[in-house]
Parts: structure tokens; C-alpha cells; sequence
């Protein structure tokens, strides 16, 4: 057993204004040994910064790498970098920690051997300034485990965490960005294949422009995705894009959360096999908030699920648009939008299996909702309530049923329905009032209410069971 120990945690550098400190270290160790570095310390007043490179080798049952660099600057642009390579069930542990402005650290962490596993830790909080970036790339065996966290305060943060596990292994990336005033960025990708699972936690508290991108790819029966998004602070312009695929009965959800002004959320989820699952909720309840965006994109494929919810309350101005694709029996789509204050739009699609779709728009003008689907289950509801409503209920095949309430002012109207089924019903209650059905095709039926203003009605049936009822009280 050979130990190779490199203990610097009482050596410091300390070198003059405009000077700099440069560290490097390589270890090698083998047979079951282990390389330590305890703490490397960087100390530099004003000038260019620190650089410290720790590169570490270790072979063997029980082997460890474990490293860590501490820079301290009152100048900027430190830079860090540990490389750490584990073979044969040695595993691999990594800090960095900076506090200049203009910092850099990077982590390469890699195990080749079954049950190793990759921890890393950067810490970048400049005293003063902006501009720090963190990168860290892990990849383990079979049934090894990688965690890494990214911590950074400060403007224009850039935040980059790669992880990759196999068979019965898991990825676990947290990346907070706090105290920000403009444009932090946080990505982190992972790839979990055979068994095992991907979780993701990104937390942005910043003023403005903060951008979070993530996805994550999940293989086997029984591996997931999990990604958790919060940017708040009060945000302007944040922005959320997080791609997912579960594939071989494995499983997608997503949540974001987001407080602010002009935030934009993206979710694409792709669901492979029987008994994989997406689920998707996006959460932007923000009191006062204005010009928000929500799009949710679901396919299940072979068997898959999906579930979507938009909540979008007290806010201005929002748009909520859900898709969802199903191709085989036993695929149940479910998807909510929920609006609340004024000047919303809201948009869900569905083309089959189990269907279902709800949209309810409460408060303020100019409201507009629309519901399409196409094959089997079909059930749809629009709520809306005052003052400039719209509405639209489209159903293609079978079960079908559709169910559209509308309360007083500009109120609209219009379900059409075609093939099975059928059923429909429509409320107006006040003010305006139009609306117009058309049914096609087997149980049909129809009802309708309208009373007090302009009234009016256009129905359309053609064939099989057919039925009516009206219902209209004008001024």
C-alpha cells in the first residue's frame, strides 16, 4: 500500500500587490493508496490573482483522491482546477472555494470501477465585482453515485455541472446563484442509463435576466428525472428551459417556480415505454407580476403518461400554452391551466388516448381559451368569468363531452364536436352572449343557457341520437 499525503492547509501564499501565486500539484498513487491535499491557500493583495491545479491518480480497493483550494484575492481572475481520475472502487472528493471577482474553477472528476463515487464542492463569493465561473464534469461506474454543488453570489455568475451515471447509479446536481443583480446562467446536464436517476435543484435569486437551462436523460425501468427549478428575488425577465427523456419505463417531473416580471418557462418531456410517466408543473403566482410565459410539450410514447399544470395567478398579461401526445390505449393526458387577474391567454392540446383538459380564466378583460382534442377519452372545460371572454372547445373521436362556462360581458362561445359520444354544454349568463355548437355523428346531444343580453344561437347536429335543449332570457 503506498499513501502519498500533501498537507498545505498551514502554507499560504502571500505575494504583493500586481504579483501572482501559482500552484501545481500531480499524485499518483496505486495498490490500494490514497492522495490527500488537504487545503491549498492562496492569499493575494489586489493584482491578477491566484492559480492552483491539483491533478490526482488513485488506483485501488478503498483508494481516495481527496483535494481542496482556497484563493483569496482583492484583486480578481483566480483560477482553480482539480482534475482527480479513481480506478479500481477508489473515490474521488473536491472543494474550491474563491471570493474574487473574475474567478474561474473547474472540476474534472472520473471513476471507472463499479460503486466509486464523485463529490465536488465550488464556493465562488467575490468581496466585490462580478464575473465568476464554475464548471464541474463527473462521471462514474456501475452503481456509482455523483453529487456536486455550486454555490455563487455576485452578478453575471455562469454555472456548469455535467454528470453521467450507469446502472444503478445516481446524479445529484444543486446549483444556487444568489444576491445577483443581472444575468446569472445555471446548466447542468445529466445522463443516467440502466436503473438509475437524475436529480436536479437550480435556486436563482436574482434581479434580472436569470437563465436556467437543464436536461437530464434517463434509461431502464425504474431510473427518473427530477428537476426543481425556483428563480425569484423578484426577477425580471427570468427564463427556464428544461428538456427531459425517460425512456425503457423510466420517468420525467419538472417543477419551476417563478416570481417576477416578463419570466418565460420552456418543459419538453419525452416519455418511452410502458409505465413511464411525465409530469410537468410550472408555478407563476406572483403578486403584481405582468407579461409572463408557460409552455409545457409532452409525448409519451408506448405506453407513457402525461400531466400537465400551469398556474398563473395574480399576474398581468400571461399566456399558458400545453401540448400533449399519447399514441397507444392506456396513455391517460391530463392537463390544468389555471389564470386568475387579467388579459390572459391560455392554449392545450391533446391527440390522444385518455384526454382531459381544463382552462379557468378568472377576472379582468380579454380573456381567450382554447381546447382541442382528438381520440378517445376527450372530456374538456373552459371556465371564464368577466369581462371580454372568448372560449373554444374542439373534440374530434370518441367519448367526447365538453363543458363551457362563461359569465358576464363580451362572452363568445363555440364548441364542436364530431365523432361517438358527444355531449356539450354551454352557460352563458349575462351580457353579450354568442354561441354557436355543431355536433357530428352518434350520441350527441346538446344543452344551452343563456340569459340576459344580446343572446343569440347556432346550433348544428347531424347524425344518430341527436338531442336539444335552449335555454335564452334577453334583456
Amino acid at each position: 500500500m503506498k499513501k502519498l499525503t500533501l498537507t498545505v492547509g498551514s502554507l499560504l501564499f502571500a505575494i504583493a500587490a500586481y504579483s501572482q501565486n501559482v500552484f501545481t500539484n500531480n499524485q499518483t498513487s496505486t495498490s490500494g493508496g490514497s492522495n490527500t491535499v488537504t487545503t491549498i491557500s492562496q492569499t493575494i493583495s489586489g493584482g491578477v490573482g491566484n492559480t492552483g491545479e491539483l491533478n490526482q491518480t488513485a488506483d485501488g480497493d478503498g483508494s481516495t483522491n481527496t483535494a481542496g483550494i482556497t484563493q483569496t484575492s482583492t484583486g480578481d481572475q483566480n483560477t482553480a482546477k482539480v482534475t482527480q481520475v479513481a480506478k479500481a472502487s477508489a473515490d474521488n472528493t473536491a472543494t474550491i472555494d474563491q471570493n474574487s471577482a473574475g474567478a474561474t474553477a473547474t472540476i474534472d472528476q472520473n471513476t471507472d470501477s463499479d460503486g466509486s463515487s464523485n463529490t465536488a464542492t465550488i464556493t465562488q463569493a467575490p468581496t466585490s465585482g462580478q464575473g465568476t465561473t464554475a464548471t464541474l464534469n463527473q462521471k462514474s461506474h456501475t452503481a456509482g453515485v455523483n453529487t456536486g454543488t455550486i454555490t455563487q453570489e455576485g452578478n453575471t455568475e455562469t454555472a456548469t455541472l455535467n454528470q453521467d451515471a450507469t446502472h444503478n447509479g445516481s446524479n445529484t446536481a444543486e446549483i444556487t446563484q444568489k444576491d445577483a443583480n443581472l444575468g446569472s446562467t445555471a446548466s447542468v446536464t445529466q445522463n443516467a442509463t440502466d436503473f438509475s436517476s437524475n436529480t436536479a435543484t437550480v435556486l436563482q435569486q436574482a434581479d434580472a435576466q436569470g437563465n436556467v437551462l437543464l436536461t437530464q436523460t434517463s434509461t431502464g425501468m425504474g431510473s427518473s428525472n427530477m428537476a426543481n427549478v425556483t428563480q425569484n428575488g423578484g426577477s425580471y425577465q427570468a427564463s427556464a428551459n428544461i428538456t427531459q427523456d425517460a425512456k425503457s419505463a423510466s420517468s420525467n417531473e419538472a417543477t419551476v417556480v417563478q416570481n417576477g416580471w416578463f419570466e418565460t418557462v420552456t418543459v419538453n418531456q419525452t416519455a418511452d415505454g410502458q409505465g413511464s410517466s411525465n409530469k410537468a408543473l410550472v408555478d407563476q403566482n406572483t403578486p403584481g407580476g405582468a407579461n409572463s410565459m408557460a409552455s409545457i410539450t409532452q409525448n409519451a410514447i408506448g405506453g407513457g403518461a402525461n400531466e400537465a399544470t400551469i398556474a398563473q395567478a395574480s399576474t398581468h398579461g400571461s399566456m399558458a400554452t400545453i401540448k400533449q401526445v399519447a399514441d397507444m390505449a392506456g396513455d391517460p393526458n391530463i392537463a390544468s391551466i389555471s389564470q386568475a387577474n387579467d388579459e390572459h391567454m391560455a392554449y392545450i392540446s391533446q391527440m390522444g388516448v385518455g384526454n382531459k383538459a381544463s382552462i379557468s380564466q378568472l377576472e379582468g378583460p380579454s380573456h381567450e381559451a382554447t381546447i382541442k382534442q382528438e381520440g378517445m377519452g376527450n372530456n374538456a372545460q373552459i371556465g371564464q368569468a368577466g369581462i371580454n371572454q372568448s372560449g373554444k372547445v374542439t373534440q374530434t373521436g370518441n367519448e367526447n363531452f365538453a363543458y363551457l362556462t362563461q359569465l358576464a360581458e363580451g362572452n363568445m362561445g363555440e364548441i364542436t364536436q364530431t365523432g361517438n359520444s358527444n355531449s356539450a354544454s354551454l352557460e352563458q349568463l349575462g351580457s353579450f352572449n354568442t354561441a354557436t355548437f355543431t355536433q357530428n355523428g352518434d350520441g350527441n346531444s346538446i344543452f344551452a343557457t343563456q340569459n340576459g343580453g344580446g343572446n343569440s344561437f347556432t346550433s348544428t347536429q347531424t347524425g344518430n341520437n341527436n338531442s336539444f335543449s335552449i335555454t335564452q332570457n334577453g334583456n
